[in-house]
């Protein structure tokens, strides 16, 4: 948690910033990262069921499915939009893109590149992760099954690895959405009143 918070105070601005979105990012991370240690649960995708003819796992880990992991981008990009404007206003907030100026067609044009950003943002955020999991489910199918009664052996280094690359992911996920987060409600009216804060002498050098 304290770990979380730091992190959050350097990139959100303050302590009491980081606490207040705490939840948020403490959730991404602790869900995200159980996800990715589910995986390599014995029998979490390798028990199969019959369904229509075809063979299925009976389970899978949430973020080695696209569609779970795109879900998860969406409401995470969503809700950063909504605090954003719940703190900004929604004129402020149109302005991280379009600046004061959108009649100007170079503004108008760097603006629209802007809104398709976040787009871009939720398809890194849910291929990323999806990606690096589904990609260590296959590679430790692939390696038992060549690997033949000497399987355990051979996956347990990769085993390892992807219980690595299942923190790695997890963290990127919420350092990436903090990130976003930190982007999307910061105000150049916070910085003039932090400025405004400190106290300048005469002869102009700020005390200390």
């Amino acid at each position: 948690v304290e770990f979380i918070l730091q992190l959050g105070e350097d990139n959100l601005g303050s302590r009491a910033r980081a606490i207040k979105f705490m939840p948020l990012l403490g959730t991404l991370f602790v869900f995200i990262l159980f996800s990715n240690l589910f995986s390599l649960v014995p029998g979490v995708g390798t028990v199969n069921i019959a369904h229509d003819g075809e063979s299925i796992p009976l389970l899978r880990a949430f973020t080695a499915d696209l569609n779970a992991t795109l879900a998860m981008a969406i409401l995470t990009i969503g809700t950063i939009q909504v605090v954003a404007i719940r703190e900004l206003g929604i004129k402020k907030h149109l302005q991280h893109y379009f600046t004061n100026k959108p009649w100007n067609p170079m503004n108008m044009f760097i603006g629209l590149i802007e809104v398709m950003g976040e787009f871009i943002r939720i398809m890194t955020l849910s291929m990323r992760l999806f990606g690096v999991i589904y990609a260590g489910e296959v590679l430790i199918h692939v390696v038992g099954a060549l690997a033949g009664n000497f399987g355990w052996a051979a996956t347990f280094p990769i085993y390892l690895l992807e219980v690595f690359f299942g923190v790695i992911q997890a963290y990127l996920f919420m350092m990436l959405s903090m990130v976003y987060l930190g982007i999307a409600t910061h105000s150049e009216d916070h910085d003039e009143q932090s400025h405004s804060d400190v106290p300048i002498t005469q002869a102009g050098e700020a005390k200390v």
